[in-house]
């Protein structure tokens, strides 16, 4: 359910179409850590069916590179993807037990991971079992079969997925070769195996879901950023280390700014001018890149782009944010 916020959010955005039309494009500012600000994101795509979304984290990736996204993103739960390979629930192990069976392994699991925590010092057991929980109950835990099989796989936690190719994975051990459908569970199964990584990384999921089911083009809005220094925890994990990978990686960010926002400027009008449609292009970049000081406002004017920027709220603390560590060093 939307909150008081949310519903207001909406009533300016219907006002505001109504008083000027829509515009050329809309620039979401989102702080790339609150789970709130897909969610508006994927609402704004399903309201205004663009014919284009633009992603800071796609860089310089064109929509001929972005289908093979987008293709992943079409079939996204066990209820689509079993209909793509023409394969039934049970064929693949999903039966009245599924779901206790699942929940044992999530118990399983957690019990190993706290094990695991203990072993190698990184939790005293008293935090071992409390952070193992987390981490294996974090996203949705399905309580029944219909949840299972329409939920995206991308909302599962890690050790959720795993328990979805651990029965699939039995069913097909436990199926002869000769089975008219063998080699289609066995499709089946290369299939979530592709998916792995795009399910551990990092894209805004709900956003390229939405943007795929409507018909959207996807395309990136930021410079290349191959060179962009990581923070690496494992690299060197003393204060001083850490604080100069956040330095490097402020001194790049600070350092690329102008090039990048004028990269931003460039590729939302090139979409904008390409539009067939009135729709206007959906564009989502570090809310940073939508302050006054931004190069992307003078550009976007002076090729007579009407833009509309909206400015996350975010429910999570401002300290926790990426973009808050960066701020704090490019002020000292």
């Amino acid at each position: 359910m939307d909150s008081i916020y949310q519903k207001s959010r909406d009533l300016v955005h219907q006002v505001n179409d109504v008083l000027f039309g829509y515009p050329d494009v809309i620039i979401f500012g989102e702080n790339h850590i609150d789970p709130t600000h897909k969610e508006e994101q994927a609402k704004a795509i399903r309201r205004y069916t663009p014919e284009y979304v633009l992603l800071e984290c796609l860089d310089q990736m064109n929509p001929e590179e972005a289908h093979k996204i987008n293709r992943i993103y079409f079939r996204m739960t066990l209820e689509e993807i079993t209909d793509h390979f023409n394969v039934n629930l049970n064929e693949i192990g999903v039966t009245s037990n599924t779901i206790p069976n699942f929940n044992q392994y999530l118990e399983n699991y957690a019990t190993e991971l706290a094990d695991h925590f203990v072993k190698n010092n990184i939790h005293r057991p008293e935090k071992a079992r409390e952070s193992a929980m987390k981490s294996v109950y974090s996203g949705v835990i399905p309580k029944e079969i219909e949840e299972l099989i329409k939920t995206p796989l991308y909302e599962f936690s890690s050790a959720s997925y795993q328990a979805v190719e651990r029965f699939i994975f039995k069913t097909m051990a436990e199926t002869d070769s000769s089975h008219p459908k063998f080699e289609k569970i066995w499709d089946l199964k290369n299939y979530l195996d592709q998916m792995v990584p795009i399910h551990r990384s990092k894209l805004p999921h709900q956003v390229i879901r939405a943007s795929t089911l409507i018909g959207s083009e996807l395309a990136g809005c930021d410079i290349n950023k191959d060179d962009l220094p990581r923070i690496d925890s494992e690299s060197d994990s003393t204060p001083e280390g850490i604080t100069n990978e956040f330095v490097n990686l402020a001194n790049y960010v600070n350092g690329n700014r102008k090039r990048r926002e004028e990269t931003m400027a460039t590729r939302m009008i090139e979409f904008a001018n390409k539009r067939k449609n009135a729709s206007p292009v959906i564009v989502v970049v570090g809310s940073t890149h939508i302050k006054r000081s931004s190069f992307i406002h003078p550009a976007l004017r002076a090729a007579k782009i009407k833009y509309r920027t909206i400015k996350q709220k975010s429910n999570v603390p401002e300290s926790e944010s990426y973009g808050y560590a960066l701020d704090i060093i490019f002020k000292e």
